[in-house]
């Protein structure tokens, strides 16, 4: 089991653009990947949805997945959907 620390405050997005892509490749391998947070909600569904965005998704298509996963709609705030917009414009899809 690997784990990756990426600390985000409470409602809060990145500081510095994460290197997501040590955590795509076991994703792609057929590794688990559990992404966590307090409240599974804001930070978790941020970094999830980067991901998804590193995946080749739109980050409105990431965000549709995540909430029919979860049940219920995110991300928590306005912030944490703009960094994902401009996360997407930044960071091309990873090859596989």
């Amino acid at each position: 089991m690997t784990f990756y620390w990426l600390p985000i405050p409470d409602f809060g997005v990145p500081a510095v653009t994460p290197d997501l892509s040590p955590v795509l490749r076991d994703l792609r391998a057929g590794r688990h990947v559990l992404v966590h947070c307090w409240g599974g909600i804001g930070r978790s569904s941020l970094l999830a949805a980067a991901l998804l965005v590193l995946d080749g998704a739109s980050p409105e298509a990431a965000w549709q997945a995540i909430a029919e996963a979860r049940g219920r709609d995110v991300p928590e705030n306005d912030e944490q959907r703009a960094w994902l917009t401009t996360f997407a414009e930044s960071q091309p899809p990873l090859p596989r």
